[in-house]
Parts: structure tokens; sequence; C-alpha cells
């Protein structure tokens, strides 16, 4: 897309001298507030912890400025932003006094940085720590141009949002890096409704200093949902935007609204440009050196490729990346990567961008018994050699009670919360969901469901994942369960109370030989939930979460209903929280019988006009009984464990995902290779393990 630049508002501030005759002053450059993105700090309210963490609840801000004067007005006309004052204190000291966790202004940045031309855009970042900068308060912005002796103080207020941008997706119907069409999803959580008018990109001109944004075209033929662009109070609504092939990097995106009166005022969000997919990663299973997961096993690869994996935690392996033409085995089960892209050059090119998920080397910095703890503005810092790049990065948090902190770090982020057996930042003997009788080898296990949706609403409108619990087998003993993995019935409802609540790529920790070898049962629901996955996978892209529902039945927990809505469908689901906890074989428990259930979904204006309802798992596609009355549909089922549902207002959306399943189907079988039901493959699998155990 080629970038052109508008004519902006005049200058203000114009001074005229005394005399009639003499020549008026060369005008003072100005910066303008352009706008403001806050995102509020949330905790997930359902944990239990050991000690009482800090209760102050910040924001993460972005604030968009820019440089009104017409670009003609040349070098007299720019603005250098020496120094950036926040309520008179530079950002390092605010760091140094704990009110904030990182910034991303130009204190930090190279002194070539600092300068706003004509009709540039800046932003400046930072994430707070305390009550003092968050949601509602007031600061003021102070800029000062020491080679003008200029300064300007701008009043900012840290308003609560009642609309915002909650979800930003960039896809590509074909092969190319480059993506080629928008998804954003608008939240109206205002008093009344709220009307879309028109959408834009401010991208650099150049790679030289990708901290100035201009502004691109409006974008035409956008298609909103509601198809007026009509958005109800208290509701959603979702923009397909198509675009020319976009560019590989970072973007101001603006989205211009209007109130009921014809007020417009923008929404904005600031973000890499990438190509999205739905992720399924192995963890760090073919890492190398490794005795039970060998990258350059074909076995291995296999077992990968029928459970739908498509990534892997490394960058290069001996004996797989390494090998060159079309039989090599990089060639022939591709794997998209992650890990440390060095050096930065050979992987920031068009061949390789495909094929790099993230860049990924930072381990967990939250975790002060990690290797490589790291403050907020450590990881910021570490991250700077690729905002040039057009490379995406990500970074793996694992406590939720200060996540928070890290928040926007990244242009991709997961999480890691274990619900069984292994390391934990919770307290699971403090949890009394059976009968008040505690447990120490597990937690309940929806309580991923919360911190699924704490981790995606500070990372709005970023993608996030998830690590789960997969055929991992050295966690220690704990509590007596020597079973180090989740079971099968434990594996899905886990992974389902991450899916339902909108992740959008999934890590498995891990798949190794020797763990799937062990754990033989979990081989089988690690393909029907990636088969699930990538019969979905439109949706879960292309959609945003809506409403979530903790049904208690006579004071029990009865079942968590979740809901993600995209332009054409809904997807909804039920996992079931009428569980127990077996204290003989310490694992948890489903009913086995099916029993009668009643679900409501509260759907959107948009796709009220519901046509079609079914339900969908790894083994086909099922006709749904259902109503549908004032925005509520009601599904009448026999289900335990997990249902998923879709409802469309399109009848060519079922036969579409039962010919995706049909068509995954036939690819697990051109493997020809089940260690699940054919023994003779299961002992080739164990004699492989064994090998490479040597």
């Amino acid at each position: 897309m080629k970038a052109w630049v508008t004519f902006l508002s005049t200058l203000a501030g114009l001074g005229v001298s005394g005399g009639a005759e003499a020549p008026a002053p060369a005008p003072r450059p100005v910066v303008e507030f352009a706008g403001i993105t806050v995102t509020p700090h949330v905790r997930a309210a359902g944990l239990r912890y050991h000690l009482q963490h800090n209760p102050d609840l910040g924001a993460r801000v972005q604030l968009f400025l820019r440089n009104p004067a017409p670009v003609e007005a040349g070098s007299n006309a720019i603005f250098n932003c020496n120094a950036v004052l926040f309520d008179e204190k530079e950002a390092q000291r605010l760091i140094q006094d704990e009110d904030w966790a990182w910034h991303d202004t130009p204190s930090a940045w190279r002194e070539a940085e600092t300068q706003i031309p004509p009709g540039a855009m800046v932003i400046y970042q930072f994430n707070s720590r305390s009550s003092r900068w968050s949601v509602g308060k007031k600061f003021t912005l102070k800029l000062v141009d020491w080679a003008k002796i200029h300064r300007q103080e701008l009043p900012i207020t840290m308003a609560a949002q009642g609309v915002w941008i909650s979800a930003v997706t960039f896809l590509n119907a074909d092969a190319g890096p480059q993506p080629d069409t928008i998804i954003v999803h608008l939240d109206n959580q205002s008093a009344t409704a709220v009307h879309f008018i028109s959408s834009r990109l401010f991208l650099p001109t150049n790679s030289a200093n990708a901290r100035l944004y201009f502004p691109q075209p409006i974008f035409n033929g956008v298609v909103s949902s509601p198809s007026d662009g009509l958005i109800p109070a208290g509701d959603k609504g979702v923009l397909r935007i198509p675009t020319d092939r976009l560019p590989l990097g970072y973007a101001a995106l603006q989205i211009i609204m209007s109130d009921v009166q014809g007020r417009q005022f923008p929404l904005w969000a600031h973000l890499r440009i990438k190509r999205d997919f739905f992720d399924i990663s192995s963890g760090w299973g073919p890492k190398v050196p490794s005795a039970t997961s060998p990258a350059g096993c074909e076995l291995y690869l296999k077992m990968l490729s029928r459970m739908h994996i498509n990534t892997a935690h490394f960058i290069s392996a001996a004996g797989y990346s390494d090998q060159p033409g079309p039989q090599a085995l990089a060639s022939l089960y591709p794997l998209r990567r992650m890990g440390k892209p060095d050096p930065i050059a050979d992987y920031d090119k068009d061949e390789w961008l495909p094929w790099i998920r993230a860049v990924e080397f930072l381990g967990e910095p939250q975790n002060e018994n990690g290797p490589t703890p790291r403050f907020p503005q450590a990881v910021w810092q570490a991250l700077q050699p690729y905002t040039k790049t057009r490379l995406p990065t990500t970074v793996t948090l694992t406590e939720e009670a200060s996540w928070r902190y890290y928040a926007g770090l990244s242009d991709l982020a997961d999480f890691k919360a274990f619900r069984l057996v292994a390391p934990s930042t919770d307290d699971w003997q403090s949890y009394d969901r059976w009968d008040g009788k505690p447990i120490n080898w597990g937690a309940p296990l929806e309580t991923l469901g919360d911190y699924t949706r704490c981790f995606r609403d500070l990372w709005r409108p970023m993608p996030v994942a998830a690590w789960l619990q997969g055929p991992y087998c050295d966690w220690e003993i704990r509590d007596n369960r020597k079973r180090s993995a989740p079971t099968a019935d434990e594996l899905r409802v886990l992974a389902y109370h991450a899916l339902a609540n909108r992740i959008t790529s999934v890590y498995w920790h891990d798949v190794t030989l020797r763990g799937l070898v062990q754990y033989r049962d979990t081989i089988e629901e690690l393909t029907r939930i990636g088969r699930e996955i990538r019969m979905l996978e439109d949706f879960f892209l292309e959609g945003d979460a809506y409403r979530t529902l903790h049904q208690v039945v006579l004071g029990k927990p009865d079942w968590d209903l979740a809901s993600i809505v995209s332009p054409r469908a809904a997807l909804l689901f039920a996992m079931d929280l009428d569980y127990q906890a077996d204290r003989n074989n310490h694992v948890f428990q489903f009913g086995k019988k099916k029993r009668d259930v009643i679900f409501a979904y509260d759907l959107p204006a948009y796709l009220r006009r519901i046509n079609d309802v079914f339900r969908v798992d790894a083994d086909g596609v099922y006709p749904a009984t259902y109503t549908i009355s004032e925005g509520t549909l009601k599904i009448a089922d026999k289900q335990s464990k997990v249902a998923i549902y879709v409802a469309s207002p399109f009848l060519d959306i079922r036969p579409a995902v039962e010919a995706k399943r049909k068509a995954l189907l036939a690819v697990e079988q051109t493997i020809n290779f089940d260690p699940v039901t054919r023994n003779k493959d299961f002992e080739m699998l164990r004699n492989t393990m064994r090998q490479y155990a040597r």
C-alpha cells in the first residue's frame, strides 16, 4: 500500500509582530493530541493465593500525538521532543518510583527518533503499577523542544472508554505472508448506540524511522456487522476490511465512530501488522539436543502431523532444518518456528516470514525462580532490536498476580497456568470446590478459564495463546498423584476452558516420544482436539469472546458457558463443572452418563437471525434442537464433559465444517500411522523412543 499524506488542520499558535511592515516570525511547531487508548488492569477474581498481592490496578496507555502542520511547512515546523514529562516527572523516574512498569517514550529512544515532522504521528506508551495512573485519572504531558526553546503542555485524561477495539486479526486467504484482510471487533459498553463511520491505517513511510506514522487513504469496501454499522448499547460489532497487501511492521489503526447525536470520535490501536494463524505447537518437544524428542526423527514428525501440530519451539535443528531439497524432513513435515532468529538479517527475509511464528528467547521473564528473570522495562529493551524488522515477538507469562505489568510488551503473548501436578503460583489447598475438602494435586479445572479471560483482556486487541498440559512425564509426584499428565478427560476439559474464552493458538507442554509412549491414552485426545481446532479455526481467528456464564444448580457448579462471535457464525461452548475429585486415584472424574441440559446463550444483534444450529466434534456434525427469542438461543441436549455448537444465519456453514472434517481425517489416514488402535504401530513408537533414549 502506498503511503500518502493528507493536509491536516492549520497551525495553532501563529504569532504576529508589532509593526505592520515587519515580517511574520516563523510559526512555532506544535503537537496535537489525537487520541488515547486506555486498557484497564484486571485480576482473575476466582483465584486463591498464599499471600496478599498488590491490590492497585493501573492501566496500559497508548497516546497518539501528531504534528498538524502541512508537509510543505518543512523543517521549520519540526517539533523535537528532547524531553517528555508526565506530571513533571521523567518516565524513568516513574519506573524507579514503581508508579510505572514499563514505558516506550522518547527518553528511551535514540535522539534521531524524537523528532516529529509535519504531518507525522508518534505514539507514546506506558503501563502503570499504581492506582495513581489508573482509569479516570488525569495528568499533564509536557513536551520540550530544546533547540527552539519551546515547550508545550497537553492535559490528558485517562477516561474510561465506553467503546473500544477489542480484537484485531490480520488474515490472508493464500500462502503469502502479507495480510489482505483485517477483522476488527468493536465493543460498545456505553449507554447508547454508536455508529461506524470510517477506518484507516497510519503507517511509516520507511524503515529508517519506524516510529513516525502517516495517514493512509480511508478504506473502501468495509463490511460491517450489523450491516448498517449501528452497534447497540452493551453489544458488539465487527468490521471486515479488505485491503491491498499490507506491509509487515507496526501501524496505528484508527476507527472513526459517532454517537447518537452525530458527534464523531476516534478509536485507536497500535499494533504490528502480521499474518495471523491458529498455531498448535508441540512445545519444547523437538528441541535439540533431546534424547526423547528428536526433531530429526521422521516417526516423531509423523505423530505431530497426525495430531495437526504445525509449530515447534526451535528455529533450527540438526537433522531437520539443515537438510536441503524436497525430500528433506523440513519440506515433508513443515513446522512454523519460535525461538531467537540469529543473526536477525538471515531470518527477516521473504522466504522465512511464513515460517517464523514469533521471536521467543526470554523464557519466563516474570518467573523469579527461572533462568532469566527480567523486569518489564528490561523486556522492552531486549525486544527493541526487532522493532524495525518484520518478525513478531512474544513473551511467556506465568504469574497472574503481576502479569498485568508486562501486558503490551510484545506482539503476541502466551501464558502458563497448569492445573494438575505441575508447579503453580496459586494455592490449590485454598480452593473449597469439593465439599470444603481441599486437594493438593490439582486445582479446579475451570480456573483456567479465569486465567484466560484475565490474560486476554489485558492484551486486547492483540492475540494470545495458552500453554496446555500434554503428555509430559517429568513433573514430580504431587500429593501421591503419580500421573504427571492429564487423563484424556482432564486434557479435553482443560483445553476447552482456554479455547472457549478465545485463545488463537495452543502450545502443548510437551509432546515428547517418551510422554506419548507413557501416556498412550492422550494420543487420541490430542488428535481429536487438533482436528476440532482445525475444523473451526477460521471462526476462532475471525472471532472475539462474547459472553461467559457460570451456571449453578442447587448451590453446586453445573456448567461453564462461553461464546465466540465472528462475522458469519457464533461458536458456543459448554464445559461440564459437575465433576469430582477422586481422592483414591487422584484424578478428576466426570459422570459416565450424559445428562439432560438446556444451554442459553446471548447473541449479538448482527447474529440474531439464526437459520442453522448444529453440534460438532471430531467424529461428526449433528443437528441441534434449539429455540431463539429476543436474542437468546436455547439448546436442549444430553451432554457431559464438553459440548461445542455452531450457530449461523447461513446454511452453507454446516456442510463446509463437515467437508473440512473429512479432509482432516483423510490427512490422518494418509500418514498411515496409528499407535492408538494398531499395536504394531505403538510398538514401533516405543522402539523408536528406546532408540533415541540410548
